[in-house]
């Protein structure tokens, strides 16, 4: 392994340089396919990083970077929005209730991923998808004031029982962002 490595990079090569893509030893020998269709790749070093920067991976990685930070965003305050108590604008529910929500949430996302997803992709695509299942996370964020301000003036009534459960059936959807078709 340590051979292999050694033969792969040019040991006067600085990090910088070797990031940045100078000092190649071999530019030529582009990917060849064998008889199982795996690609390989015959240049003697890896690709730099800079290499790796180009448009499409540039474009993926910040897509999954954006909607992971509001996933992560959303699965954390939702637990500490709904035990806060109303006055400071929550719902204040107890354990019980709120691991139910929780639970009815990856329930529901994981029966939508499994029923609607192929479908949906199959027929609108996956760019159409992601796109519109981000911007699902608007109205998310809306549904956290608009339900505290119906809990205050009304209590935990059944419309703020629909709100929750809108704001669940909402991140359930929006949570097929992520998912892949089966071939």
């Amino acid at each position: 392994m340590v051979n292999i490595l050694l033969q792969t990079t040019n040991p006067q090569m600085s990090p910088k340089e070797y990031l940045l893509g100078r000092g190649r030893r071999s530019q030529s020998g582009s990917p060849a396919a064998t008889e199982n269709g795996v690609a390989i790749d015959d240049r003697e070093t890896p690709l730099s990083f800079r290499e790796l920067l180009i448009a499409p991976v540039l474009v993926a990685t910040g897509s999954y970077a954006s909607f992971t930070i509001l996933d992560i965003s959303f699965r954390t305050v939702l637990p500490v929005y709904l035990a806060t108590p109303l006055k400071m604008g929550g719902l204040g529910l107890d354990p019980p209730a709120i691991g139910t929500i929780l639970a009815t949430m990856e329930v529901t996302g994981g029966v939508l991923q499994l029923l609607f997803f192929p479908p949906l992709h199959h027929r609108l695509g996956g760019k159409t998808i992601f796109l519109t299942t981000i911007s699902l996370f608007f109205p998310i964020a809306a549904l956290f004031p608009i339900t505290n301000r119906v809990g205050q003036a009304h209590g935990l009534s059944n419309v703020v029982w629909f709100l929750v459960g809108l704001q669940i059936f909402l991140f359930a959807c929006a949570s097929l962002a992520i998912s892949k078709p089966h071939p």
